[in-house]
């Protein structure tokens, strides 16, 4: 791959975060952050602790609520991905 496709990849993938949800994207960094420092942190732990807090943000409320009225999710990875926003 060229340096020009290269770059245009790697936008179209940054692209994909612009709407995800902010505090998911955090948890998730922290948790990739601790991987590289020893010892291995719990994981199990920090897994669920992320879980919980995820599960009590409004980002997931709105989720579960478009899921119970069968309307689309705000956020699709997948369909991001194929946009290539």
């Amino acid at each position: 791959m060229n340096r020009d496709a290269l770059a245009d990849a790697a936008q179209r993938f940054a692209r994909r975060f612009v709407a995800a949800p902010r505090a998911a994207l955090a948890m998730s960094k922290s948790l990739l952050n601790k991987s590289f420092d020893p010892p291995t942190p719990p994981w199990p732990s920090l897994e669920g602790q992320a879980q919980a807090i995820a599960a009590a943000a409004p980002d997931h409320a709105k989720a579960v609520a478009s899921f119970l009225a069968a309307k689309p999710a705000a956020f699709d990875w997948d369909r991001m991905g194929k946009e290539g926003r």
